[in-house]
């Protein structure tokens, strides 16, 4: 498997790592949801199609060596099922601490995925999905490309919708 350096912004949400001590700092999330109903199963296709087409959704780092240096590879593609979390029982502003929490999830160890999904069920209908990644992947551009990908891809597949 091909390993790569660091590119100079990921050296330096790398540095922040180190010097904080915690992977937090580099913590990248968003959650994409609309007030519809949606056919789970074509969301979940509709994100592993973007996975599979955006290598970065599945870089892992090395181990570091004993100068603290590490490198970067693309894992193969695996297609994933992603764990669903109805939170329609509560008010938009409980979901949203609730999302806050995984927001600050760590992504401990090496040669480990550093980016993960999950279906969300939110209230007063809104439906859709929550992503966390480590910031070294993709910027807030990157991930509102991202975003746009999925949900046209799940556009096509539900409606038959091209979207150029």
């Amino acid at each position: 498997m091909k390993k790569y350096l660091l590119t100079a912004a990921q050296n330096m949400h790398y540095q922040w790592i180190r010097c904080y001590g915690t992977q937090q700092v580099s913590g990248l999330s968003v959650v994409a949801a609309f007030q519809a109903d949606m056919d789970v199963e074509l969301l979940k296709k509709s994100i592993n199609t973007v996975r599979e087409q955006y290598s970065c959704l599945r870089l892992q780092f090395t181990k570091p060596t004993k100068k603290g240096a590490i490198k970067q590879y693309i894992a193969d593609f695996k297609e994933q099922d992603f764990p669903e979390k109805d939170l329609t029982d509560m008010s938009l502003e409980e979901a949203d601490q609730i999302m806050q929490t995984w927001a600050y999830n760590t992504f401990e160890g090496d040669n480990i995925p550093v980016c993960e999904f999950f279906i969300v069920h939110l209230p007063e209908n809104y439906n859709g999905f929550f992503v966390h990644m480590d910031h070294r992947l993709c910027d807030s551009v990157g991930i509102a490309v991202m975003v746009s990908k999925i949900m046209g891809c799940y556009t096509h597949l539900k409606y038959g919708i091209h979207n150029k």
